[in-house]
């Protein structure tokens, strides 16, 4: 995985899939650019130029029937992200190991 950069941003991605093909093609694509947090949530550090470049593959894959989001979060609001019973949310300042 390539390094953070100061201009990367957390996107929170979620998506709706009825067909299991397309879900598992959406579900591997996502879990390759970032963190799986939920069984269809998931959380992305990466450019502007790479989310929309995802965003295209996504929208390729989806079909009429899929419903997917891409929030993009601030740093101050990463930051302050709460979470209860699972493990804290990435840190863009610390390195990632897979």
């Amino acid at each position: 995985m390539k390094p953070l950069h100061k201009n990367d941003c957390l996107y929170i991605i979620s998506f709706d899939v009825s067909c299991n093909k397309r879900r598992r093609k959406i579900s591997n694509l996502l879990q390759d650019s970032g963190i799986r947090v939920q069984g269809s949530v998931f959380e992305i550090y990466t450019s502007q130029i790479r989310i929309k470049t995802l965003a295209e593959q996504l929208e390729a894959i989806a079909g009429c029937d899929a419903n997917i989001r891409i929030y993009p979060m601030t740093r101050k609001n990463a930051a302050s992200t709460i979470t209860i019973n699972s493990g804290r949310p990435i840190n863009a300042g610390e390195p990632w190991v897979f």
